[in-house]
């Protein structure tokens, strides 16, 4: 027998209020919208995306009026009230919140040239936060530019909010085992921002053969931590961040096809171990079967969920 839909749960509706253009590739994050809106209301902020070969820089908030308890359709009202983009119009790039504020970073310009930095937005305007140098620098390091990454939090780390980068494709580019022109390289690099300092750091990892008791020190060095990756997703759940999925290359072996979809799932961590050192803990054997391998998919966490 046919289901009938229940009208009050994932019904869609038309805000008949102003809508954004029709795109994809867009970033949404949801947060608290006083800073944008002038209210107290949840909502979300959606930033960019791409309509055909264009690239957009429009940022929007959207507003969700809170109805009856039984009521879980999405009821409010777009507000294109956020600064548009700074500098240059992007693709691929991240889009976090924490303490209320919304974060971007990366993306690839038109014409292939990735971006390395950082913005939150005041509640006015979009304010650069960091920027990646050229020249190496020791006393300030910043992450390696890149598009398809994610960035994501807060963390708690160190007694401070702490967004996490993962991942990504970089603009250098390596020759290719098969046809056509090299590749450009994917990461795995996670990079810590510290809301609080306004700085970036790389995080202690746990060496080999230092989990503890009963670790079998004879393990690959390889199976300690994912693949380097783009288009994956990467969720904070507690205390851990989830990466699950995403594609493990720019390009395949031969010309034209992309690099492996994978369905990993892994957790990242700040062990309470002398230093703060982050684990990775590989939980793929708990992924049913049902749920395939991808790239380019959307995870949110829900509760304890």
């Amino acid at each position: 027998h046919p289901l009938t839909p229940n009208p009050n749960i994932l019904n869609r509706k038309t805000v008949k209020s102003q809508v954004p253009r029709l795109r994809v590739g867009a970033q949404m994050v949801a947060v608290g919208l006083s800073r944008y809106t002038g209210s107290g209301s949840l909502g979300v902020v959606m930033v960019g995306g791409k309509v055909g070969s264009h690239l957009l820089t429009d940022a929007w908030a959207y507003e969700r009026t809170i109805g009856p308890r039984a009521d879980l359709a999405p009821r409010g009202a777009w507000r294109q009230q956020l600064a548009y983009i700074p500098t240059f119009a992007r693709e691929g790039h991240a889009v976090a919140q924490s303490e209320g504020h919304v974060f971007f970073f990366g993306g690839q310009r038109n014409g292939g040239v990735v971006l390395g930095d950082l913005w939150v937005h005041s509640g006015k305007e979009w304010c650069l936060l960091a920027e990646h140098e050229q020249e190496h620098d020791t006393a300030r390091p910043s992450p390696e530019p890149r598009a398809w990454a994610t960035l994501s939090g807060p963390l708690s780390h160190d007694g401070e909010a702490t967004l996490v980068l993962l991942g990504g494709v970089s603009g250098r580019r390596v020759s290719s085992s098969g046809f056509g022109s090299p590749s450009r390289v994917t990461l795995l690099d996670p990079w810590l921002w510290h809301s609080a300092r306004k700085r970036w750091s790389r995080p202690t990892m746990l060496e080999h053969g230092q989990s503890g008791p009963g670790t079998n020190r004879h393990r690959n060095l390889h199976d300690e931590h994912p693949l380097p990756r783009m288009r994956h997703t990467a969720t904070v759940l507690g205390d851990a961040l989830f990466l699950f999925g995403g594609q493990t290359s720019e390009r395949g072996e031969s010309m034209g096809t992309r690099g492996r979809e994978g369905r990993e799932l892994w957790a990242f961590h700040c062990r309470n171990t002398p230093g703060n050192a982050w684990v990775w803990k590989d939980l793929t054997s708990s992924v049913p079967w049902g749920i395939k391998a991808r790239s380019g998919h959307a995870a949110v966490a829900a509760h304890d969920r």
